[in-house]
């Protein structure tokens, strides 16, 4: 599930701005994660609302990212993209529980 996690990722990321970016539902697993196909009883779920709120995280530091990029701030992209890739990692991790 992480490859196809990070595949839609990766083709959905280079379409939008920093602020389109921070839409954790407009990629292809966030369509999925707000859609009508996850069952209620499923959306009620601790193990959901991990999933969704580490979701959201990712989808802020990847647009942090990409805003220091753009501002020519390298150094602090690199320092972001660190911090971004601890947060992908707690995402995957969750993914795979």
């Amino acid at each position: 599930m992480e490859d196809a996690v990070r595949g839609g990722h990766s083709l959905w990321k280079s379409v939008f701005t920093v602020d389109g970016m921070k839409a954790d539902n407009k990629c292809p697993f966030g369509r999925w994660l707000y859609g009508s196909a996850m069952p209620p009883a499923v959306k009620a779920g601790n193990d959901y609302a991990k999933a969704r709120d580490l979701h959201a995280i990712f989808h802020w530091e990847a647009a942090a990212v990409l805003g220091l990029a753009l501002s020519g701030k390298g150094a602090e992209a690199l320092a972001a993209s660190a911090r971004s890739d601890r947060v992908w990692a707690s995402f995957a991790a969750a993914l795979d529980n």
